[in-house]
């Protein structure tokens, strides 16, 4: 909103709020709920727009700015979750947006229909999804999920192709939103999650390697981040 302070979209009971050093604001309601009852968020620019939160409303993809003026984005009437904003489709002009429906992983281009991933993987759960990122630096966007095998995998809906399981230990990890980030600074993102044994680890070495090295995401005494509700994700 331009007022220099950073803000925090969230979702509670089915609103949509946004959180800064100035206060709470409620931005829309009817949000989709989610596993724990809450919207699945994405937050950023689609098709020159400007900054808007993103999220399912009656099944649709809308989007709410600051001026709490909400837009639908996309009438699909079966969309499950938003998962972002990246170029997925080196054939698309510009950058597409990532969704799932009816449990079927695919994207938006700016101009044109749903299309669906050829990949055999989807979410196993309408939140196990994250944002589109470029992971190896090849110019494609791979979309993080967590399939129906509770595996952590990243998929290329260029071409429907899926790496090997990102994550060996399947029964450490959990159906929640994933995040994309560059946690440690090195340059290319990193995939974020909370374990099922309640640490929030990510995955290192994604541009050298198919599976990556999964690391604790510590404290400033080096000991792991732990959270109390494991079903809750990372955005």
């Amino acid at each position: 909103d331009d007022d220099g302070r950073n803000e925090i979209p969230f979702s509670e009971d089915g609103n949509v709020k946004l959180a800064d050093q100035g206060g709470i604001e409620k931005l829309a309601t009817g949000a989709k709920s989610g596993q724990n009852k809450n919207a699945n968020l994405w937050a950023g620019r689609f098709n020159g727009t400007e900054p808007a939160v993103y999220f399912t409303q009656q099944n649709n993809i809308t989007r709410v700015n600051s001026s709490e003026n909400v837009t639908e984005v996309y009438a699909s009437g079966n969309t499950d979750i938003v998962g972002g904003v990246g170029d997925v489709d080196p054939t698309q002009d510009g950058d597409e947006l990532v969704l799932s429906r009816w449990g079927e992983l695919g994207y938006k281009p700016v101009s044109g229909s749903f299309e669906k991933s050829t990949s055999s993987f989807s979410p196993g759960d309408q939140d196990s999804l994250g944002q589109p990122a470029d992971f190896n630096d090849d110019g494609v966007a791979r979309v993080p999920i967590v399939d129906g095998s509770s595996d952590l995998r990243l998929v290329n809906l260029s071409n429907g192709e899926a790496s090997d399981k990102l994550e060996n230990n399947s029964n450490d990890l959990k159906n929640s939103p994933i995040a994309s980030l560059d946690y440690d600074t090195d340059g290319l993102p990193e995939v974020v999650y909370v374990s099922d044994s309640g640490k929030i680890k990510y995955i290192d070495g994604l541009e050298n390697s198919s599976t990556g090295n999964v690391k604790n995401v510590t404290d400033g005494n080096g000991d792991p981040v732990e959270v109390s509700d494991t079903t809750a994700g990372v955005a």
